[in-house]
Order: C-alpha cells, then structure tokens, then sequence
C-alpha cells in the first residue's frame, strides 16, 4: 500500500493530538485514501526526552532541514507557533515542494498572503483550518460551499477563554479577576492571559477570515481590538436588565472596504450568538445568495484541533493518491481599503460619572445632539448616567470629550458597542 509520509513542526497539545488522531484510527483512513499516513519526523527541542505516544525515539530530531527538506516526506504539518523563524520553515517547506498544513494563526494572519503566493508558484497546497475556530470548518465552508457566494458579513464568538469567562460573569455574577483566577486554575487561560483577554487571539482568527472573506489582504496590525478586562458586573447586570448578554465578537462587514474589529459587544438575547456558552466557539457567516450560517463547535483543545489538522492532510493526501493538483484557498484579487473605525456607525451602551458640577441631564443631551450623537435611552441612576447612543465612532468620542472638558462628566465608566437589534 502507498505510504504518505508526515514530518511534524513541533509535538505539543496539537502535535500530539495529531499523532493520536492517525495512530487511533489508522485502519480506517487507509481504507478511505487507499494509503497509509506515516509519521517520518517530528521536529522537537528535545529529541531523546520520553514521551508517551507511539513513534519510535529515532522519529524525533532537533535539525528541521530532516523535516522540511527530507526527500521522502509528502506534508509538513507545522504546529510549533511562533512567527517569523516560523515563517522562514514554512516557505522553505514550500520551495522544497512540500504540502504544509498549518494551525498557526499568529503567522497567517502577517503572512497568508506571500505564503500562499510561494504555495501556488511551487504547485503545492497550503491549508489551515486549525488556525480558526479549531474543529468548526469555517474556512472549508468559505472557500468550498460557500463560494459561490458573495460574503457580506462575518461574526463571531472566536475565543473560549473570553467566552467561558463571560458565561461565568453572567449567570454567577463574579468580577473578571475572580474569573480569571478560576479558568487558570481550570486550564482554560493562560498563565499569561494576555492574547485572550485582550482580544488578540480573536483579531489574529478574523484577520484570516476576514482576507478569505472579502478577496484582500487584512493583516493583523490592521484589526481595531479592545479585549473584556472593563467589563464589570455591572455592566452585565445592566446588558441583562435590557435583554441583552455582553459578549467578545470578532466582526467583519463589506462596507465600502472591509470593517474589521474585536471587542465585547452587547447581543440581543435572541440572537444566536448570545446563547452560546462556556468555552464553545461559533461563527456566523451573512452571504447575498445563503442568507446566514452559523457554525458551532470547540474552538481549541488537543483533539478538537488535531482533528481539524488532519481533515487537511487527508484533503491533500487524497489528492496526493489521485494525481490531482491542490487549489488554492487564496484569492486575494481585491485591493480593499481598511475602514477606519472612527467613521464605523455603532450603538453604544454608555455609563457616565456624574458630575458635582452638573446634575442637569439636559446640558449633556445638548452637547450629545450637538456633536452628532442621538441618545436612544437614558436612565438617571444615583452616581451614574446610563445611555444607549448612536452615532459614528468618532462623534461619540468627540462627544465624551467635550463632556469631560465642560465638567459635565466626571468621566466616562463604561462603554459598549451594541450589536444584534
């Protein structure tokens, strides 16, 4: 039988969970490719530690050329992070004309475009389904089903440690540092919480969605990102109050160029993206022919990640048995402009310090309808002014601003953007 030979860019959670995938149901996929997947290499920091899996000690190296320019070796399956050193392994797996699959969305979302360029020149595949939503086949959906279509819109809950933390603020009413405490106890954030908590992650996965969405290129430099450390109990109780759950979405529209964000948003109870809980992941797709999609799943994890890594080189593995040459995922034809965020419609749930100079609502209404902001609620609380507002980005801005500097504010406690009506 026709062997499918493997090298491996790393062996943590993912590469781990790779090697199981394959050695657990090795019977099966070789009676689907009529082929069997073998691991050569694994490029690791320690090539004599032990490890707990199967592959023979002489399959581990610490020399990457043994991976990526090994004569024998069909797929490079890289899932060792980081971004440019990374890179420099990725394009080089390429140029020896190696397929790479990739869970690596830190260095997608810099690089998917020269990558995928090198990819297309040496007639090799470059897939990444992992790098989004881990086994939720967004990218699939996108760039197969899905593209017939136009895209107009994607959004989604793209982080399950921003997720579970804000599910746990919901329904148990606790702060975000008690929160926090909890889910790095639990595994689910980091020791540095960092890239999750303050939206990161989250703009990294809707830079690549965004660029397959929408045909251009958006890096990760280019994405608006506020993460959910402000978010208080308060103002869950609040967002509950008015029908709404506080949530961290990613969000990219077609909008005169590409609108592209990260930040907690208040969702309408009855939108689907504000039942979905705990460390689960879900994406909703708006296409001009389908209407809307939402794909649900776990969006991280050993198995759930590792499965979706290996539909990729089962995609490319089968192509390898038929002779057949890979598509790009790719099509970056459009040269889009960023939508700057200033210039971004938005609603706003605000919570405002009062002032000891000013306990007069109607001079603070006069200088929101002066600067462009409409107020669409207001409630008069002991020390607090509560508003939901519309206006473009930067005349409520503009608006806080001149509040401040006229003393009819003490400061602004909170604001956040209203999505879902």
């Amino acid at each position: 039988m026709k062997q499918i030979k493997i090298g491996l860019l790393g062996f943590g959670t993912v590469g781990t969970g790779v090697s199981k995938l394959i050695e657990q149901q090795n019977e099966e996929l070789q009676q689907r490719l009529q082929a069997e997947l073998v691991i050569e290499k694994v490029l690791v920091r320690d090539a004599s530690k032990k490890r707990d899996c199967s592959l023979a000690q002489e399959v581990f190296t610490t020399d990457v050329n043994e991976v990526i320019s090994h004569p024998e070796i069909d797929i490079v399956v890289e899932v060792m992070g980081g971004v440019e050193h990374t890179k420099e392994y990725v394009k080089q797996a390429l140029k020896h004309h190696k397929h790479v699959v990739t869970a690596n969305k830190d260095m997608l979302s810099l690089h998917l475009k020269e990558l995928s360029e090198i990819a297309e020149q040496n007639k090799v595949g470059l897939l990444f389904e992992a790098s989004v939503g881990g086994a939720i086949p967004v990218i699939h959906s996108m760039t197969s089903t899905m593209s017939g279509d136009k895209i107009t819109e994607i959004m989604g809950i793209m982080n399950g440690t921003t997720n579970y933390m804000l599910t746990k603020m919901t329904e148990e009413g606790l702060g975000f540092d008690e929160v926090l405490k909890e889910a790095q106890e639990l595994g689910y954030a980091e020791a540095d919480p960092t890239s999750d908590v303050d939206g990161l992650d989250a703009g990294r996965k809707i830079a690549v969605l965004a660029s397959l969405g929408f045909h251009t290129e958006v890096t990760f430099d280019q994405v608006y990102i506020q993460g959910i450390r402000n978010i208080s109990p308060k103002d869950i109780e609040y967002a509950k109050q008015w029908g709404y759950r506080i949530k961290l979405v990613g969000i990219a529209k077609d909008n005169n160029g590409v609108e592209v964000r990260v930040h907690p948003m208040m969702l309408k109870e009855k939108n689907l993206l504000s039942q979905v809980n705990d460390s689960f992941n879900a994406i909703c797709l708006k296409g001009a022919g389908f209407g809307d999609s939402l794909l649900y799943g776990r969006g991280a994890g050993e198995l759930p990640t590792g499965s979706a890594v290996l539909g990729d080189v089962m995609e490319i593995a089968d192509s390898i048995v038929r002779n057949s040459p890979m598509k790009s995922l790719v099509s970056l034809y459009r040269d889009e402009k960023i939508v700057a965020m200033d210039a971004i419609v938005s609603k706003a749930f605000l919570r405002l310090q009062k002032s000891d100079d000013c306990k007069d609502w109607s001079k603070l209404e006069a200088v929101c309808k002066e600067s462009g902001v409409s107020v669409l609620k207001q409630l008069e609380e002991k020390d607090e002014w509560v508003l939901a507002v519309e206006s473009k980005e930067k005349d409520r801005n503009h608006a806080l601003e001149v509040l401040k500097q006229q003393k009819l504010i003490a400061g602004c406690n909170s604001m956040i953007r209203m999505e879902g009506e």
